[in-house]
């Protein structure tokens, strides 16, 4: 389907542009956009697209993000940088238009706000008057995740005595064997792909207390902390030794520090 084929069952009386980036990473203020869909539609049914990648302007391209999206500083190297055609997006696709995306007001918006700052234009849709439709925000506020909604959806039934420790657990017990039939399980004890608990990035949160992270290229993150953004290495095996000897952190995140411990020593080692 092509973006003109989308046909709206209401009245736009403004022009709303929906768009997406990708960016260099996740830092809102210091990364960059490398790359931007905008989709506008405007009330008399003409529709614009915008489909541009951007050379970073020497910001380095995170691992995580090129993991992600796929580009790297050698494929981007000719492009034009985001600065080069930011009046021409402006003018073009946010100017006097409402906009919307998935999960925009977290993240899209606010890298946008920076990059258009760099070129002196102070763009602030709400402050504008925009209208900003996210919608994330709309799935989650109407398909609330809880357990009584999770009940509802796989059951078709109204959960009675919600909040009774017994029935919630009795609950959850029929939840997950109506999503072992529905999405056809043939060993839900050992699938993996559930099992861990991952942040918006994708990276594997390892000890409950999410003070350690196994990023999406298979590296050992400092998630809190002192060495917050660190790599897990020999540089920080005197922390690790305290967190576990010393500290009062949970058995569980003890638990992890010592083997992340021994990890780095037997890798150092060899």
């Amino acid at each position: 389907m092509k973006e003109e084929d989308v046909k709206f069952d209401f009245e736009i009386l403004k022009p709303i542009t929906f768009f997406d980036v990708e960016t260099t990473g996740l830092d809102l203020e210091n990364d960059r956009i490398v790359q931007m869909s905008a989709i506008q539609y405007q009330p008399d049914g003409m529709v614009k697209n915008l489909n541009l990648n951007f050379n970073p302007d020497g910001r380095s391209i995170s691992k995580e993000a090129e993991a992600k999206h796929g580009l790297n500083a050698d494929m981007l190297k000719n492009e034009p940088t985001f600065k080069d055609k930011s009046q021409m997006v402006y003018d073009q696709f946010f100017l006097n238009s409402d906009i919307g995306g998935f999960n925009i007001l977290n993240f899209d918006v606010p890298i946008l706000i920076e990059e258009f700052k760099r070129i002196g234009l102070h763009y602030d849709p709400l402050k504008d008057g925009a209208k900003v439709i996210d919608v994330y925000k709309i799935l989650t506020k109407q398909e609330p995740r809880t357990l009584e909604a999770s009940y509802n959806f796989y059951l078709g039934e109204k959960l009675q005595m919600a909040h009774n420790a017994n029935a919630d657990n009795i609950a959850t017990i029929r939840i997950f064997n109506e999503q072992v039939k529905k999405y056809g399980f043939e060993d839900p004890i050992n699938d993996g792909d559930y099992h861990t608990k991952t942040d918006k990035e994708g990276n594997v949160i390892i000890d409950f207390a999410g003070v350690f992270i196994k990023t999406t290229s298979n590296k050992f993150i400092f998630a809190k902390g002192k060495h917050k953004g660190e790599e897990v290495s020999m540089s920080s095996s005197s922390y690790l030794d305290w967190i576990f000897n010393k500290s009062t952190f949970n058995n569980n995140t003890k638990f992890v520090a010592k083997k992340l411990y021994d990890y780095i020593n037997q890798k150092n080692n060899k």
